[in-house]
Protein backbone atom coordinates (compact mmCIF):
# COMPACT_ATOMS: atom_id res chain seq x y z
CA UNK A 1 0.00 0.00 0.00
CA UNK A 2 2.82 2.44 0.08
CA UNK A 3 2.78 2.94 -3.21
CA UNK A 4 -0.88 2.76 -3.53
CA UNK A 5 -4.05 4.05 -2.15
CA UNK A 6 -3.69 4.63 1.12
CA UNK A 7 -6.74 4.28 3.74
CA UNK A 8 -8.03 6.57 5.28
CA UNK A 9 -10.83 6.91 8.46
CA UNK A 10 -11.81 10.33 8.56
CA UNK A 11 -11.11 13.98 7.84
CA UNK A 12 -8.35 16.32 8.55
CA UNK A 13 -9.91 18.92 6.93
CA UNK A 14 -7.81 22.30 7.65
CA UNK A 15 -9.66 25.18 9.34
CA UNK A 16 -9.20 29.04 9.31
CA UNK A 17 -6.05 28.73 11.12
CA UNK A 18 -4.30 26.30 8.38
CA UNK A 19 -4.26 22.98 10.90
CA UNK A 20 -5.61 20.05 10.76
CA UNK A 21 -6.99 17.76 13.66
CA UNK A 22 -3.96 15.72 14.86
CA UNK A 23 -4.20 11.65 14.77
CA UNK A 24 -5.13 10.10 17.64
CA UNK A 25 -3.99 6.02 18.08
CA UNK A 26 -6.11 3.10 18.41
CA UNK A 27 -5.34 -0.78 18.11
CA UNK A 28 -6.87 -0.98 15.28
CA UNK A 29 -3.68 0.40 12.33
CA UNK A 30 -6.72 1.62 9.81
CA UNK A 31 -8.93 -1.12 10.69
CA UNK A 32 -6.93 -3.93 10.86
CA UNK A 33 -6.57 -5.97 14.19
CA UNK A 34 -2.67 -5.84 14.85
CA UNK A 35 -0.71 -6.65 17.79
CA UNK A 36 1.23 -4.03 19.82
CA UNK A 37 4.73 -3.94 19.86
CA UNK A 38 6.35 -5.74 22.82
CA UNK A 39 7.96 -3.48 25.09
CA UNK A 40 12.07 -2.71 24.70
CA UNK A 41 14.03 -5.40 27.05
CA UNK A 42 15.22 -2.92 30.21
CA UNK A 43 18.91 -4.22 29.38
CA UNK A 44 18.25 -2.09 25.93
CA UNK A 45 16.54 0.99 27.58
CA UNK A 46 19.32 0.90 30.01
CA UNK A 47 22.30 0.67 27.44
CA UNK A 48 20.37 3.28 25.58
CA UNK A 49 20.37 6.01 28.56
CA UNK A 50 24.17 5.33 28.81
CA UNK A 51 24.99 6.45 25.34
CA UNK A 52 22.38 9.54 26.25
CA UNK A 53 22.62 10.58 22.59
CA UNK A 54 20.23 9.96 19.01
CA UNK A 55 21.34 11.39 15.85
CA UNK A 56 18.48 11.26 13.86
CA UNK A 57 18.86 12.63 10.00
CA UNK A 58 15.39 13.87 9.18
CA UNK A 59 13.75 14.85 5.58
CA UNK A 60 10.25 15.79 6.97
CA UNK A 61 11.72 19.07 9.59
CA UNK A 62 8.50 19.78 10.87
CA UNK A 63 8.59 20.62 14.68
CA UNK A 64 11.33 18.20 15.01
CA UNK A 65 12.26 19.62 18.80
CA UNK A 66 8.75 18.38 19.68
CA UNK A 67 9.59 14.96 18.57
CA UNK A 68 12.97 15.39 20.51
CA UNK A 69 11.24 16.02 23.78
CA UNK A 70 8.80 13.42 24.11
CA UNK A 71 11.28 10.62 23.08
CA UNK A 72 13.80 12.35 26.05
CA UNK A 73 10.55 12.72 28.12
CA UNK A 74 10.15 8.92 27.40
CA UNK A 75 13.91 7.84 27.81
CA UNK A 76 15.84 10.64 29.11
CA UNK A 77 17.78 10.53 25.58
CA UNK A 78 19.23 14.02 23.65
CA UNK A 79 17.97 14.03 20.09
CA UNK A 80 20.06 15.65 18.11
CA UNK A 81 18.75 16.33 14.06
CA UNK A 82 20.23 16.84 10.93
CA UNK A 83 17.04 18.13 8.65
CA UNK A 84 17.56 18.40 4.91
CA UNK A 85 15.30 17.40 1.86
CA UNK A 86 15.45 13.50 1.63
CA UNK A 87 17.44 12.85 -1.43
CA UNK A 88 20.29 15.02 -0.02
CA UNK A 89 19.89 13.29 3.15
CA UNK A 90 20.22 9.83 1.79
CA UNK A 91 23.05 10.81 -0.51
CA UNK A 92 25.10 11.83 2.72
CA UNK A 93 24.26 9.06 4.28
CA UNK A 94 25.46 7.14 1.52
CA UNK A 95 28.68 8.93 1.19
CA UNK A 96 29.22 8.67 4.92
CA UNK A 97 28.34 5.00 5.08
CA UNK A 98 30.93 4.88 2.05
CA UNK A 99 33.99 6.61 3.70
CA UNK A 100 33.05 4.65 6.91
CA UNK A 101 32.57 8.47 8.79
CA UNK A 102 29.40 7.25 10.35
CA UNK A 103 27.01 9.84 11.72
CA UNK A 104 23.33 8.74 11.98
CA UNK A 105 22.23 6.65 14.09
CA UNK A 106 18.58 6.55 12.36
CA UNK A 107 17.89 8.24 8.81
CA UNK A 108 14.10 9.03 8.01
CA UNK A 109 13.39 10.30 4.41
CA UNK A 110 10.38 9.81 2.29
CA UNK A 111 10.20 7.32 -1.21
CA UNK A 112 12.62 5.19 0.62
CA UNK A 113 11.98 1.78 -1.02
CA UNK A 114 15.22 2.00 -3.83
CA UNK A 115 17.38 3.62 -1.05
CA UNK A 116 16.42 1.38 1.88
CA UNK A 117 16.88 -1.77 -0.42
CA UNK A 118 20.73 -0.92 -1.92
CA UNK A 119 21.80 0.50 1.77
CA UNK A 120 20.18 -2.76 3.22
CA UNK A 121 22.54 -4.29 0.65
CA UNK A 122 25.31 -2.64 0.82
CA UNK A 123 25.31 -3.93 4.78
CA UNK A 124 24.67 0.38 5.58
CA UNK A 125 21.52 -0.59 7.48
CA UNK A 126 19.80 -2.90 9.48
CA UNK A 127 16.55 -4.47 8.42
CA UNK A 128 13.66 -3.34 10.44
CA UNK A 129 13.15 -7.37 12.29
CA UNK A 130 16.81 -7.07 12.79
CA UNK A 131 16.01 -4.33 15.14
CA UNK A 132 12.54 -5.66 16.54
CA UNK A 133 12.74 -8.76 16.35
CA UNK A 134 9.32 -10.77 14.59
CA UNK A 135 8.33 -6.90 13.45
CA UNK A 136 5.91 -8.16 10.78
CA UNK A 137 4.04 -9.52 13.26
CA UNK A 138 2.81 -6.93 15.00
CA UNK A 139 2.85 -3.80 11.92
CA UNK A 140 0.08 -3.61 9.44
CA UNK A 141 1.16 -5.33 6.96
CA UNK A 142 0.22 -2.72 3.98
CA UNK A 143 2.63 -0.47 5.34
CA UNK A 144 5.82 -2.83 5.33
CA UNK A 145 8.25 -1.97 2.07
CA UNK A 146 11.44 -2.84 0.66
CA UNK A 147 10.55 -5.72 0.43
CA UNK A 148 9.90 -5.97 4.36
CA UNK A 149 12.80 -4.23 5.56
CA UNK A 150 11.33 -1.39 6.16
CA UNK A 151 7.93 0.20 7.06
CA UNK A 152 6.56 3.83 7.13
CA UNK A 153 6.33 5.25 10.22
CA UNK A 154 4.69 8.97 9.24
CA UNK A 155 1.73 9.92 6.49
CA UNK A 156 1.70 13.87 6.01
CA UNK A 157 -1.14 14.68 3.97
CA UNK A 158 -0.32 17.78 1.51
CA UNK A 159 -3.12 21.04 1.08
CA UNK A 160 -3.75 23.82 -1.08
CA UNK A 161 -2.85 26.73 0.64
CA UNK A 162 -3.36 30.10 -0.50
CA UNK A 163 -2.32 34.01 0.86
CA UNK A 164 -5.57 35.33 2.45
CA UNK A 165 -4.31 38.89 0.88
CA UNK A 166 -4.33 37.81 -2.88
CA UNK A 167 -7.11 34.79 -2.97
CA UNK A 168 -11.14 36.14 -1.88
CA UNK A 169 -13.97 35.04 -2.14
CA UNK A 170 -14.81 32.74 -5.31
CA UNK A 171 -11.43 32.48 -6.09
CA UNK A 172 -10.52 30.39 -3.29
CA UNK A 173 -9.86 26.83 -5.14
CA UNK A 174 -11.60 24.05 -4.06
CA UNK A 175 -10.37 21.39 -5.90
CA UNK A 176 -6.77 20.94 -7.88
CA UNK A 177 -9.29 21.33 -11.07
CA UNK A 178 -9.51 24.81 -10.43
CA UNK A 179 -6.15 25.29 -10.54
CA UNK A 180 -6.07 24.89 -14.25
CA UNK A 181 -8.09 27.96 -14.92
CA UNK A 182 -6.86 30.83 -16.75
CA UNK A 183 -7.69 32.88 -14.18
CA UNK A 184 -5.09 31.47 -12.08
CA UNK A 185 -2.58 32.25 -14.66
CA UNK A 186 0.90 33.75 -13.27
CA UNK A 187 -0.34 33.24 -9.35
CA UNK A 188 0.49 29.78 -9.02
CA UNK A 189 3.87 28.56 -6.56
CA UNK A 190 5.32 25.21 -6.28
CA UNK A 191 7.68 23.03 -5.13
CA UNK A 192 10.08 22.24 -8.00
CA UNK A 193 9.78 19.07 -8.71
CA UNK A 194 13.15 17.84 -9.57
CA UNK A 195 14.51 18.41 -6.55
CA UNK A 196 13.11 14.95 -4.65
CA UNK A 197 11.70 11.78 -5.87
CA UNK A 198 8.87 12.94 -3.07
CA UNK A 199 8.04 15.98 -5.37
CA UNK A 200 8.19 13.52 -8.77
CA UNK A 201 5.77 11.20 -7.53
CA UNK A 202 3.23 14.06 -6.17
CA UNK A 203 3.29 15.27 -9.60
CA UNK A 204 2.85 12.11 -10.96
CA UNK A 205 -0.02 11.15 -9.02
CA UNK A 206 -1.82 14.33 -10.11
CA UNK A 207 -1.00 12.99 -13.81
CA UNK A 208 -2.91 10.13 -13.09
CA UNK A 209 -5.82 11.61 -11.41
CA UNK A 210 -6.28 14.66 -13.61
CA UNK A 211 -4.26 13.81 -17.17
CA UNK A 212 -1.97 15.84 -19.02
CA UNK A 213 -3.64 18.70 -20.18
CA UNK A 214 -4.59 19.72 -16.36
CA UNK A 215 -1.17 19.31 -15.80
CA UNK A 216 -0.08 21.24 -18.89
CA UNK A 217 -2.57 23.77 -17.89
CA UNK A 218 -1.21 24.05 -14.09
CA UNK A 219 2.08 24.30 -15.66
CA UNK A 220 1.32 27.68 -17.27
CA UNK A 221 0.19 28.86 -14.53
CA UNK A 222 3.01 28.31 -12.70
CA UNK A 223 5.36 31.69 -12.01
CA UNK A 224 8.16 29.69 -9.93
CA UNK A 225 9.51 26.89 -8.51
CA UNK A 226 11.22 26.75 -5.29
CA UNK A 227 13.96 24.40 -3.71
CA UNK A 228 12.07 23.64 -0.69
CA UNK A 229 9.21 23.72 0.58
CA UNK A 230 10.09 25.89 3.51
CA UNK A 231 11.10 28.46 0.69
CA UNK A 232 7.60 27.83 -1.23
CA UNK A 233 5.59 29.00 2.02
CA UNK A 234 8.05 31.52 3.04
CA UNK A 235 7.25 33.01 -0.52
CA UNK A 236 3.54 32.60 -0.32
CA UNK A 237 3.24 34.48 3.01
CA UNK A 238 5.65 37.39 1.35
CA UNK A 239 3.33 37.25 -1.93
CA UNK A 240 5.64 35.99 -4.69
CA UNK A 241 2.39 33.70 -5.49
CA UNK A 242 -1.32 34.07 -4.78
CA UNK A 243 -1.91 29.76 -4.39
CA UNK A 244 0.46 26.36 -3.63
CA UNK A 245 -0.30 23.19 -4.54
CA UNK A 246 1.27 21.37 -1.84
CA UNK A 247 1.72 22.61 1.47
CA UNK A 248 1.28 20.77 5.06
CA UNK A 249 -0.98 21.56 8.03
CA UNK A 250 2.19 21.90 10.10
CA UNK A 251 4.09 24.51 7.93
CA UNK A 252 1.08 26.03 7.28
CA UNK A 253 0.35 26.35 11.33
CA UNK A 254 3.72 27.30 12.06
CA UNK A 255 3.34 30.49 10.24
CA UNK A 256 0.19 31.23 10.67
CA UNK A 257 0.69 31.71 14.14
CA UNK A 258 3.76 34.06 13.32
CA UNK A 259 1.15 36.29 11.66
CA UNK A 260 1.79 34.70 7.81
CA UNK A 261 -1.61 35.16 5.45
CA UNK A 262 -2.25 32.44 5.02
CA UNK A 263 -5.06 29.08 4.86
CA UNK A 264 -5.38 25.66 3.42
CA UNK A 265 -7.73 23.89 1.72
CA UNK A 266 -8.49 19.99 1.65
CA UNK A 267 -9.04 18.76 -1.79
CA UNK A 268 -11.31 15.38 -2.37
CA UNK A 269 -8.07 14.23 -3.59
CA UNK A 270 -4.82 13.94 -1.42
CA UNK A 271 -1.43 12.91 -1.90
CA UNK A 272 0.29 12.11 1.12
CA UNK A 273 4.42 11.74 1.57
CA UNK A 274 5.02 8.78 3.43
CA UNK A 275 8.43 8.68 5.81
CA UNK A 276 10.40 5.38 6.97
CA UNK A 277 13.23 5.97 9.06
CA UNK A 278 16.01 3.13 8.94
CA UNK A 279 18.49 2.52 11.41
CA UNK A 280 22.28 2.52 10.95
CA UNK A 281 24.14 -0.69 10.73
CA UNK A 282 27.25 1.26 12.08
CA UNK A 283 25.02 3.64 14.36
CA UNK A 284 27.15 5.13 16.76
CA UNK A 285 25.01 5.00 19.45
CA UNK A 286 23.41 1.58 18.61
CA UNK A 287 21.26 1.20 21.36
CA UNK A 288 19.69 4.07 21.64
CA UNK A 289 18.44 4.03 18.05
CA UNK A 290 17.28 0.47 18.61
CA UNK A 291 14.92 2.26 21.49
CA UNK A 292 14.15 4.83 19.05
CA UNK A 293 12.60 1.99 16.53
CA UNK A 294 10.75 0.78 19.28
CA UNK A 295 9.38 4.16 20.21
CA UNK A 296 8.83 5.47 16.74
CA UNK A 297 6.63 2.11 16.20
CA UNK A 298 4.40 2.14 18.94
CA UNK A 299 1.05 3.95 19.93
CA UNK A 300 2.45 6.18 21.93
CA UNK A 301 5.63 6.97 19.43
CA UNK A 302 3.40 7.90 16.75
CA UNK A 303 1.06 9.64 18.43
CA UNK A 304 3.45 12.23 19.52
CA UNK A 305 5.10 12.00 16.57
CA UNK A 306 1.86 12.89 14.74
CA UNK A 307 0.95 15.33 17.00
CA UNK A 308 3.80 17.17 16.75
CA UNK A 309 4.01 17.30 12.72
CA UNK A 310 0.05 17.22 12.02
CA UNK A 311 0.29 13.73 10.58
CA UNK A 312 -1.10 10.40 10.73
CA UNK A 313 0.24 7.25 10.78
CA UNK A 314 0.05 3.21 10.31
CA UNK A 315 -1.41 2.78 13.91
CA UNK A 316 -2.67 6.44 13.65
CA UNK A 317 -5.03 6.84 10.49
CA UNK A 318 -7.64 9.11 11.66
CA UNK A 319 -6.65 12.60 10.40
CA UNK A 320 -5.79 10.63 7.09
CA UNK A 321 -8.03 11.69 4.33
CA UNK A 322 -11.00 9.43 2.53
CA UNK A 323 -9.42 9.71 -0.61
CA UNK A 324 -5.41 10.09 -0.74
CA UNK A 325 -2.67 8.11 -2.15
CA UNK A 326 0.71 7.83 -1.60
CA UNK A 327 1.97 7.55 -5.30
CA UNK A 328 4.40 5.41 -7.32
CA UNK A 329 7.62 5.97 -7.26
CA UNK A 330 8.90 4.14 -9.87
CA UNK A 331 6.19 4.92 -12.46
CA UNK A 332 6.95 8.70 -11.53
CA UNK A 333 11.01 8.02 -12.27
CA UNK A 334 9.54 6.62 -15.35
CA UNK A 335 7.46 9.53 -15.99
CA UNK A 336 9.71 11.96 -15.26
CA UNK A 337 10.61 13.31 -18.73
CA UNK A 338 7.31 13.35 -19.87
CA UNK A 339 6.50 15.08 -16.78
CA UNK A 340 8.70 17.82 -16.48
CA UNK A 341 7.76 18.71 -20.29
CA UNK A 342 4.26 19.65 -19.61
CA UNK A 343 5.02 21.31 -16.60
CA UNK A 344 7.27 23.26 -18.93
CA UNK A 345 10.51 22.52 -17.00
CA UNK A 346 13.85 22.18 -18.38
CA UNK A 347 15.40 18.59 -17.79
CA UNK A 348 17.98 18.05 -15.02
Amino acid sequence: MAAGVLTGCGSGSAGASGTAAAATCDSTGGGKSHQSLPAPSAALVAKAKAEGKLVWYDGVGLNLPEIGKAFKDAYGITVEFQNASSVPLQTRFSTESQAGTYQADVINTSNANDFIVQSDKAGYLLPIDEVIPGFAMYYPADYLIADGQAAVMTIIPTLLTYNTGLVKGSDVPKDYTDLASPKYKGKLIAYDPRRSVGGLSYYNALLDAYGPDWLKAVGANTRKYYDSPVSLLQGLSAGEGAITLSSTASSVAGLVAKGAPLKSVEPPFVWAAQFTPAVSAHAPHPAAARLFAYWAYSEAGQAAINAAQQASSPLCLGALPKKVTGGDPAQAARNKTRILDLLGLPQQ
